[in-house]
């Protein structure tokens, strides 16, 4: 709560207006660059285990277990493809780890910043106010951010993921990876439209009740 306090002070200092956002993310940038470096390391690992896979696959294929088969090569990506697995689950369990620890770190600092800037108030404002119940809305609300800050590294790194997916892919499908491509930008397009769609129909009705 201190390093979002002084951020907080910094922006006010500098004549900005503050915001909570960029206060929290001032505050939490070292782990929030800490969780981004194993998510990135655990999207190269899934990457490579692709590659390996696809290499192991078709070693089998193309000699069909015959006599001409490297069994050495075939071997070694089982071996490599078991180690980076059990790499990959080790850095994907460690990442859920972090970010739940930092989503509860940013939960519980915005909430007593909360409560700290609500005492700060003149005696004569705070009889108005029901220090109790905007704690109460306002810990409601942060709550969304255990679910929402896990899955924002692995949004923020989809560009990364998908362009390394379509060249590992241009080898085999050539133009037809970017059809595929557009095929999923399309889909996320729809997806966003659909859900906002929804959201926008249930408050109309919660209104009209």
């Amino acid at each position: 709560m201190i390093q979002l306090d002084e951020a907080w002070n910094l922006q006010q200092r500098q004549g900005n207006q503050p915001s909570i956002i960029k206060a929290v993310v001032q505050a939490f940038k070292k782990e929030c660059l800490c969780a981004a470096f194993v998510c990135f390391m655990m999207i190269n690992g899934k990457l490579y285990c692709s590659l390996l896979m696809g290499n192991f696959i078709r070693s089998i294929t193309e000699n069909n277990l015959g006599d001409d088969v490297d069994k050495g090569e075939i071997f070694f990506s089982a071996a490599m493809f078991g180690i980076v697995t059990a790499i990959i689950v080790f850095l994907e369990n460690w990442y859920w780890h972090l970010a739940f620890l930092i989503a509860t770190g940013i939960r519980n600092t915005i909430i007593g910043f909360t409560y700290k800037k609500l005492q700060s108030i003149a005696l004569s404002s705070l009889q108005e106010i029901n220090v109790g119940k905007v704690i109460n809305l306002i810990s409601n609300d942060v709550n969304e951010i255990d679910k929402g800050f896990i899955q924002v590294v692995p949004a923020v790194l989809s560009p990364y993921t998908i362009l390394m997916g379509a060249i590992f892919l241009w080898g085999f499908f050539s133009y037809t990876t970017i059809f595929g491509i557009l095929s999923l930008i399309g889909f996320l397009i729809l997806s966003n439209y659909l859900s906002n769609l929804s959201e926008s129909i249930k408050s109309q009705k919660k209104c009209n009740h």
